[in-house]
């Protein structure tokens, strides 16, 4: 006998050590046995009543083919949407919930905003009253000097 076709291969009283915990064999039958076996005897049952029917062209055969690679895909479609939808509600909801907190704290931040902007205004204050004082005396003297300068120009001319 094959050991790998054996599905005898663990008592009823041991356990298989996985990610999830532990699992019987009872389980391993139910969880991947069985709908193994449903859906192999769910597409012979439809070979079997396509075939009594009638049906033994190439063309029909593609299309039951077509049909029966498209109808996991439509499920695991819906089972997207349907994850979407849970998601799309949710964000709602959360939306809802957190309104009025999040207008508490965009007070808080305008309130920060504007002591950091008065704090700024009287860190820099000083310093461009003082540039603009240098400033001033610049443009003073530069004028005193191109007066003069002038002057100067006028005398020799």
């Amino acid at each position: 006998m094959n050991p790998e076709l054996d599905f005898d291969f663990l008592p009823e009283d041991e356990h298989i050590e996985g990610l999830g915990g532990s699992t019987s064999r009872r389980d391993v039958r139910n969880q991947i046995y069985l709908p193994l076996i449903v859906g192999l005897l769910f597409i012979a049952a439809i070979v079997i009543a396509l075939m009594s029917a009638g049906f033994g062209t190439t063309s029909a055969w593609a299309d039951v083919s077509l049909i029966l690679m498209i109808i996991p895909i439509f499920i695991l479609s819906l089972i997207v949407l349907a994850a979407f939808l849970a998601v799309t509600v949710g964000v709602i909801q959360l939306r809802s919930i957190l309104v009025a907190p999040l207008r508490q704290v965009y007070q808080y931040v305008l309130q920060f905003g504007k002591s950091v902007d008065g704090v700024g205004e009287t860190m820099t204050k000083p310093w461009i009253s003082l540039h603009a004082f240098l400033a001033a005396v610049d443009a003073l003297f530069t004028g005193i000097t191109k007066f003069f300068s002038s002057l100067k120009d006028e005398d020799y001319g």
